[in-house]
């Protein structure tokens, strides 16, 4: 059924008359008349879920919410579709990451699309959920943005799990509000989050995820703000965290071709030739001193057409195989 055969109020002149006009004259009467008239658009939003890594841990990024509906409650970053400023979807979700942490993400992709009566209080509501994965950024919190550590069992933030989210003090929450505020989020971000933490976790184990969110400062190693390169140790940390699960060493070199005999550097350290697949390459910046062994690690960075979004990397089978993680191996 095309579009003027649903409109009865139509008689078949004017039905005539609207389809022998050039495509332009008829999109500027469906804009400007026809689409108020006859059809109610849904409300159409892009939400984010923003994750780090960051001491050893998964973290998520939320934001206070200051305005009706849901107002004093956390939820995902998440904005309208302005069409005065987007092109398409995705440049939608670019612009709410770098407002909400004025960053852009090596990674950020579309997952899935909610649609239902009901999710927003104010109108039939459509809303594109986008995940990105970001190396850790610190956030002014006094603007009410928060990283929240994702808890492994629940698969949702920690704080929400405990039932102790922080109060937002500036607002005051509506007085019909009956949701939880301690232990609940906004619309339905908190089913939303809980699934796409699930789905992460499974996706990691195909593809090279856990890199985009690398280097992670660690208590053993700290990496300047601008660096971009990692360790193989780094790289198998980040699968176990994402996965929620121990991995063996050798899966991990296995995985990226990571094999070699030990050599001597011009350092006099001892050091191990690394055969890489295209995925990673070596980085010939000088190393930290590992602290404890005094070895010089090898360092890795993604190569340039990945981190642009050029290529994406995706092997036929998961990363498996649980056992001791021996990290001064690597």
């Amino acid at each position: 059924m095309d579009l003027f055969s649903s409109l009865s109020s139509l008689n078949h002149d004017q039905e005539a008359q609207l389809r022998a006009r050039s495509q332009s004259e008829y999109c500027h009467i469906y804009q400007n008349e026809l689409r108020k008239t006859y059809w109610n658009s849904p409300i159409v939003s892009v939400d984010l879920g923003i994750f780090t890594l960051h001491k050893g841990k998964l973290k998520v990024l939320l934001v206070e919410r200051f305005e009706h509906p849901w107002r004093a409650m956390w939820s995902l970053p998440g904005g309208f579709v302005q069409t005065g400023l987007d092109r398409s979807l995705i440049e939608t979700a670019q612009r709410v990451l770098h407002q909400k942490t004025g960053i852009k993400s090596p990674y950020l992709r579309q997952w899935q699309a909610v649609g239902l009566e009901g999710r927003d209080a104010r109108f039939w509501s459509v809303t594109v959920m986008f995940y990105a994965l970001v190396r850790y950024v610190e956030v002014n919190e006094s603007e009410g943005v928060r990283w929240f550590e994702v808890d492994g069992e629940h698969d949702i933030p920690t704080l929400v799990v405990k039932g102790d989210l922080p109060a937002i003090t500036r607002v005051k929450p509506a007085p019909d509000n009956d949701r939880n505020l301690k232990a609940d989020l906004a619309f339905d971000h908190l089913t939303l989050l809980r699934q796409l933490v699930s789905f992460l976790r499974k996706e990691v184990a195909y593809g090279i995820l856990p890199a985009f969110m690398l280097p992670m400062s660690t208590g053993r190693q700290i990496y300047p703000d601008d660096a971009d390169y990692f360790t193989l140790a780094d790289l198998l940390r980040a699968y176990e965290i994402m996965m929620g699960t121990e991995l063996k060493v050798t899966s991990i070199r296995r995985r990226f071709g990571v094999f070699g005999n030990s050599l001597k550097g011009e350092s006099g350290v001892e050091m191990r030739q690394q055969r890489i697949l295209e995925t990673l390459s070596m980085d010939e910046l000088e190393g930290f001193v590992r602290m404890g062994t005094g070895k010089i690690p090898a360092y890795y960075r993604l190569e340039r057409d990945i981190v642009e979004g050029r290529r994406e990397v995706r092997f036929d089978s998961p990363l498996v195989g649980l056992g001791d993680s021996n990290y001064d191996e690597l």
